[in-house]
């Protein structure tokens, strides 16, 4: 139980800059 809070907080903003990367892509191609 002690891992899942520290995996949770490392890749959740990770998930999260990952997608503000993609929508930055999307809208340069555009």
């Amino acid at each position: 139980m002690g891992q899942a809070p520290r995996v949770i907080a490392l890749e959740y903003p990770i998930e999260r800059q990952y997608r503000n990367f993609i929508t930055t892509q999307r809208k340069t191609h555009e």
